[in-house]
Parts: C-alpha cells; structure tokens; sequence
C-alpha cells in the first residue's frame, strides 16, 4: 500500500476516537433515592426492612414524625367520614337539579 493512504487511514482513526463520546464513570453518588413505598422491592415480609424504616424514622425532623405516627381517634375519623358524604351529596344534588331543570327547559321551551 501507499504511505500516503495509511497516513490518510491512520489520520482517520486519530479523529474517530477523539469525537466517539465518552462514556460517564459511575463515582457513586446517589442522585435520587428510588426506595418509593409500594413498589415491588420494597414489598418485603414483615421484620427484613427494620433497619431501612428505622433510619427513615430518625432521619425525619421531630415535628415531622409525631404528626406522621400520631394516628386519627375515632371520633375525628367519624367526622371526616360524615364530612366528605355531606359533601358528596351536596354536589350530587346539586347535578341532579342541573339536569331537573336542564329537563324543565327543554320540555317547555325547547321542544314547543
């Protein structure tokens, strides 16, 4: 072969391997924590995961943790409940008597 064409080949090679992309060195760093609850991994029996929640429990700020682990008594549950169906018939209601004089409407103007 000519020593030109290997010069030119060699040159070639030179300038693909200074632009192929570098591939990212993995140094460690965690960039967002991935243990989300309910996902398939972190659905261990009962006792595996003591250490994991232990140290979420301590990594929280005090305030945080007894608002979090302070469950609801009866009573408050009860009136959340009562709450959120007084709610919801209010706004059933309120659609029914839409479609009511939705219905009046069209029968006395509409269709005339």
């Amino acid at each position: 072969m000519c020593p030109a064409i290997c010069m030119i080949r060699k040159k070639r090679l030179n300038l693909e391997r200074q632009n192929k992309p570098q591939l990212p060195v993995d140094d460690g760093r965690t960039i967002a924590d991935m243990d989300v609850d309910g996902m398939p991994w972190m659905s261990k029996p009962a006792g595996l995961d003591l250490r994991r929640r232990k140290k979420r429990v301590t990594e929280q700020p005090e305030e945080q943790r007894d608002y979090f682990e302070s469950p609801l008594t009866q009573r408050e549950t009860r009136r959340i409940m009562a709450s959120s169906v007084i709610a919801a018939l209010i706004i059933g209601l309120v659609f029914i008597v839409i479609i009511g004089l939705f219905i009046l409407f069209a029968v006395k103007v509409w269709l005339r």
